[in-house]
């Protein structure tokens, strides 16, 4: 009987290798999956820190349903919430962006083993 291979984690590299790559590639839903929940659990420190400073939470609880999701499954009524709070909490649209080259680096099959 075939076993998938787990996912191990090591220290962390300024640059990443070819393995590495390889390692992204092989267990890229599992990688992606923890990014959500990372995602997720930013965006509850980040609604927190708004409701201690007693500011309007609305349209960062509102984007974070959504921040985790592929942006063509994200419904148009909630693309200007999420945004805004993009612009207003840059930690999260810089989790974003990474979670969105991350899935770019998945999404190009054409590309060669160097690129």
């Amino acid at each position: 009987k075939k076993a998938p291979p787990k996912l191990t984690l090591g220290s962390i590299q300024p640059v990443a290798d070819e393995k590495t790559l390889e390692a992204l590639i092989a267990h890229r839903y599992e990688v992606m999956a923890g990014f959500a929940r990372e995602l997720r659990r930013a965006g509850q420190v980040e609604l927190e820190a708004l409701k201690a400073r007693k500011a309007d939470i609305s349209v960062l609880k509102a984007a974070n349903r959504w921040l985790h999701r592929d942006d063509d499954k994200v419904p148009a009524a909630a693309k200007p919430q999420i945004a805004q709070a993009r612009a207003e909490h840059p930690v999260l649209d810089k989790m974003v962006t990474m979670r969105e080259e991350l899935r770019q680096m998945w999404l190009s099959t054409s590309a060669s083993r160097e690129q």
